[in-house]
């Protein structure tokens, strides 16, 4: 046993007391080569076998990505850590059939609800290995989700909810910094933005203004996914229900439920000019389209290639500035980036705090570029940028001027009554009119009640999805104690094995962090975690039996 701990030892010195699971991988490896050179289905006793198939398993045995680390829930997708992280998850959540969140939710929440019902989820594929890797979907959903809900306070929780549904769509989450849409993630060409909270503090809302300017683009749709959740216990071993609800705020029906919804605040929004109700101003006119981020960054890009002609190392700048990402190096109106930090306007001359000026100096050094002034190119990327952003500006201003001159308003009841009588192409030119619309900072806000009941808020107009019957679209128990009951359900003598392993994988990591941590005294983990090394080997040699 001393080459075995030798090893750990060897690991401890190069990792400085981290663990990850290519090293768990590559000591595996090392350990199992020390073993004799017999298979190892012929050295494995069937005393030990019997004593490994009346191992109790827990939820421990159940593999589930760090969601403390984020790394899966990393927006910068330029990280291919955090794309491994991503796929990691995606593995297990793609086995979980349904065509929409509403089917998903349904196939779970039977599962933890109806035993039988949970065992023929599980008989999806042809062979026992799909079989497997079905089971496995659902149990790293449920605990993935328990911990992401469990293990955080209200602003971490919500930020890896948000990327927990992302990869369970299949869809992508989108960067605060830059964004041009109040949506949190997109699917399927849906723009959705989440909410989670307790159910008795539930509620939805945010910017009047930001919310107008999404719907008055061409889908003219935000899709809301609303969580609540109620949970007793504390810290991990909280557990509860959480419910979810969605519906959908179109140009169509967004002033009838902010009209019938319970703030006075919301109607008063609403209301439109009387030049446009009598018909003095007209709402056939094009709506003037602000350009996202991105089109701001292509211009930029444009400019400083037409500056600085075709360098070869333009593109590894392109990748690695983080323009999308990276709100540091920025000014200004975060969707405009008016600009690099500490540049003189006019003049695109850097100071010498610039951050700009700091990531340029150690780019070029890195790539090793010769020839090239840090200070010159950051002038020359300021002035670009300010160039890049006047297309920004100059859409805001022809946005503002539909707002001019539009005099007094109307009365709320006369405004509701005018709006719904005219097609939805004219409904988006008129959300532009709106008083909440032409003056800023503005806000709106749907309780509880008017969450749950915003069928009737929204009156003859759509408010649910297609096959949809109702606001709440599904339930979903969750806490250590339901993973842990559907766990004892669906394990049975084939598919034991492989939760074996992956139990084995979790006691290596726990000994082996504990060990490394007590600094290489406590010499009964390193005996644990070399014994869990070698049962992964063994149990491994036995799957491939499973087909």
């Amino acid at each position: 046993m001393s080459e075995l701990k030798e090893i750990l030892k060897q690991e401890y010195k190069k990792k400085n007391n981290t663990v990850s699971p290519e090293m768990l991988l590559r000591m595996v490896e090392e350990i199992m080569s020390l073993s004799s050179s017999q298979p190892l289905r012929e050295k494995a006793k069937s005393k030990q076998q019997e004593m490994f198939k009346k191992q109790t398993l827990t939820h421990e045995a159940i593999p589930a990505p760090s969601v403390s680390e984020l790394g899966w829930a990393s927006l910068n997708s330029n990280d291919d850590g955090a794309a491994a992280k991503r796929e990691e998850l995606e593995q297990y959540l793609r086995k979980i059939p349904g065509s929409d969140l509403r089917i998903k939710l349904d196939n779970v929440s039977k599962m933890l609800t109806d035993p039988n019902h949970a065992k023929q989820l599980m008989s999806f594929g042809e062979t026992q290995g799909e079989k497997i890797a079905s089971t496995l979907g659902y149990l790293v959903f449920l605990k993935t989700l328990t911990t992401v809900i469990t293990n955080f306070n209200a602003s971490s929780a919500g930020f890896n909810f948000e990327a927990f549904l992302a990869v369970l769509l299949g869809g992508e989450q989108i960067p605060a910094a830059g964004a041009d849409t109040i949506a949190d993630i997109t699917a399927d060409g849906v723009p959705i933005s989440l909410k989670l909270y307790n159910e008795k503090t539930l509620k939805a809302g945010g910017s009047y203004n930001d919310l107008i300017g999404d719907l008055i683009k061409r889908k003219s749709l935000m899709r809301y996914i609303v969580a609540t959740k109620t949970l007793e216990g504390k810290d991990l071993q909280r557990q509860g229900q959480i419910e979810v609800y969605q519906y959908d705020l179109t140009a169509d029906n967004i002033i009838e439920i902010l009209y019938r919804s319970a703030s006075r605040e919301n109607s008063d929004r609403i209301r439109l000019p009387a030049s446009v109700i009598s018909g003095e101003r007209g709402v056939d006119f094009k709506i003037p389209k602000l350009p996202g981020v991105d089109k701001i960054e292509a211009k930029f890009f444009d400019i400083l290639k037409a500056q600085i002609g075709n360098e070869p190392w333009l593109t590894d700048l392109q990748n690695e500035l983080g323009y999308l990402s990276d709100n540091n190096l920025f000014r200004g109106n975060k969707i405009a980036r008016a600009g690099f930090k500490r540049h003189k306007v006019g003049t695109g001359v850097p100071t010498k705090a610039s951050p700009l000026l700091q990531f340029l100096t150690n780019f070029l050094e890195e790539k090793q570029i010769e020839g090239v002034d840090p200070v010159e190119l950051a002038t020359l990327m300021a002035l670009a940028q300010e160039r890049a952003v006047k297309i920004y500006f100059k859409a805001v201003a022809d946005l503002e001027k539909v707002g001019e001159g539009l005099g007094s308003y109307a009365g709320v009841e006369e405004s509701r009554n005018f709006y719904n009588g005219l097609d939805t192409k004219q409904k988006r030119r008129a959300l532009m009119m709106t008083l909440g619309y032409v003056t800023s900072g503005n806000q709106y806000e749907l309780t509880r009640a008017d969450i749950y009941g915003i069928e009737a808020l929204a009156g003859e107009f759509r408010v649910l999805a297609s096959g949809q019957a109702g606001v709440n679209i599904g339930g979903i128990e969750i806490g250590l104690e339901a993973v842990q009951s559907v766990f004892d359900e669906i394990i049975d003598d084939v598919n034991r094995i492989v939760f074996e392993i992956f139990q084995e994988l979790s006691n290596l990591s726990t000994n082996i962090q504990g060990y490394f941590a007590g600094g290489l005294e406590d010499e009964s983990k390193a005996d644990a975690a070399i014994d869990s090394a070698q049962n992964i080997g063994k149990k491994t040699e036995e799957t491939k039996d499973i087909n």
